[in-house]
Formats: C-alpha cells, structure tokens, sequence
C-alpha cells in the first residue's frame, strides 16, 4: 500500500486526491487491526498520514468497533476473549500472524 501510495502522483489528503473515496475505507481496515494487535506501522508514513486524516472525519471514526454502541458488548466479549486466547502458545502464534498478515497487507 505504501508504494503504491507513493508511485501515484493523486494521492493527496488521501488515497486518491482531496476526497474519501472506497480506497481509504480499505486503507482504514489494514491499519485498524495492525494497530489493535501492535504492528509496527512507523515503516508506512504515508499509510499512516492518510488514516489520521481519515479518522479525524468523524463518520470514520464513529464506525470503528470500538466507537460503535451497538456492537460494544459483543466487542467487549470478543476483547475477553482475545485477552484469554492471547495467553495460550497458539494465540501468540494467532496474534504474531494477524499481525504479519496485517503488515504483508500494507507492503
């Protein structure tokens, strides 16, 4: 995403010039979960100057799980559920590939 970002002379503000478009919401779906599970996202400044910009829009972040009230117990749960995971050998192992997945995305 990253070099992509670089090589196209419309990228702006955002993905593609001055404007939101369908390439920052998917920009916002890489680098929410890299950021949940700690990914390391210093490599990618211009990925991470767009999803600032786009999470000061306040309809993107109102729809981030974590802002939304209707899912907020079922995010609550899954948390717990996480957290419990995360302390087992397999979820570390689960967590260290979200996390490459997650930066393989932004690559």
């Amino acid at each position: 995403m990253e070099a992509l970002l670089a090589e196209h002379k419309e990228s702006g503000r955002f993905c593609h010039g001055e404007a939101p478009t369908l390439a920052d919401i998917g920009l916002v779906t890489q680098v929410t979960p890299a950021r949940t599970f700690g990914g390391d996202l210093a490599p990618y400044p211009r990925v991470m100057r767009i999803y600032d910009t786009v999470m000061a829009i306040p309809a993107f972040a109102d729809a981030t799980r974590r802002n939304n009230p209707t899912r907020s117990s079922q995010c609550d749960a899954s948390a717990e559920e996480s957290s419990s995971a995360l302390r087992t050998e397999g979820g570390m192992r689960y967590r260290l590939a979200k996390c490459q997945s997650a930066k393989a995305s932004l690559e």
